[in-house]
């Protein structure tokens, strides 16, 4: 139970298929208290159903990351029940269907920013407005992938979503570091998630990362949430600004 008493916010879990539900499992494992923030109704009803299995009691709350109202709407409700967080978790990443089919040459100039707006300059909207109520030492987190930095055929404007999302955390490390704030990035291999399936060759993706990876263990959900909750705990203090693979090594591998 080594998040005992810690306490945070949680975005992007929408079904038992989404990377946030996975930390969000583990982080009540070990003790964390948290609100989880989700797009839409739709997606209360399915994590109301996963909650009451798993016996999770806590708050849902909507919030639109584009719009800066809606998250600062949040930042005060999740203020007005913990007074002061311990984590963040961004697990937030979009791209419009018709640019994920395309290859980046023909990617529409409201096709890129709406990409980069959703899936990268949320984490640093976030941020800022959470900002106040962070607790020191704290510690946020957000979610990356292989393709920000290797050309991984099909991935393409979220390539460029993730490079700049990696940047972004290695900037906001230093922004943040006067209260010792960790930010950190956890860049899992591939996972069947629901958002996923949007990218072209998915699955072949899945299986060639496995087949060709230094570690036979499964990288799933539960083990992305694993990791999550190192990072989220004291254990990781003196890790900031790090993209840390949970890819069973393929990363360091010199084949796509």
């Amino acid at each position: 139970m080594i998040l005992t008493g810690k306490k945070g916010v949680i975005f992007g879990a929408s079904n038992k298929y989404s990377i946030a539900w996975g930390i969000a499992k583990q982080l009540h494992l070990h003790g964390a208290e948290f609100i989880l923030s989700v797009e839409n109704e739709k997606s209360i009803n399915k994590l109301k159903k996963l909650m009451e299995e798993h016996s999770i009691k806590t708050d849902i709350c909507i919030c639109d990351v584009t719009d800066e109202t809606s998250i600062s709407n949040l930042k005060n409700a999740v203020a007005s029940k913990f007074e002061k967080i311990d984590f963040v978790v961004h697990s937030i990443a979009y791209a419009p269907p018709e640019s994920l089919q395309n290859s980046l040459i023909n990617t529409k100039w409201e096709h890129f920013a709406q990409t980069l707006h959703i899936s990268t300059y949320s984490l640093i909207n976030i941020i800022r407005e959470f900002k106040d109520i962070l607790s020191e030492n704290s510690s946020i987190i957000t979610l990356s992938f292989l393709g920000s930095n290797r050309i991984v055929p099909g991935y393409d404007i979220m390539g460029i979503a993730k490079a700049a999302l990696e940047s972004s955390v290695k900037y906001l490390s230093h922004n943040l570091s006067s209260s010792n704030t960790r930010v950190n990035a956890l860049s899992p291999s591939p996972i069947n998630t629901v958002s996923a399936r949007g990218v072209k060759n998915l699955k072949e993706m899945m299986h060639k990362v496995s087949d060709l990876s230094l570690l036979k263990d499964e990288i799933n959900i539960d083990t992305v949430g694993t990791n999550a909750v190192y990072l989220l705990s004291d254990l990781s203090k003196g890790v900031t600004g790090q993209i840390i693979f949970v890819d069973s090594g393929y990363h360091n591998l010199g084949v796509l």
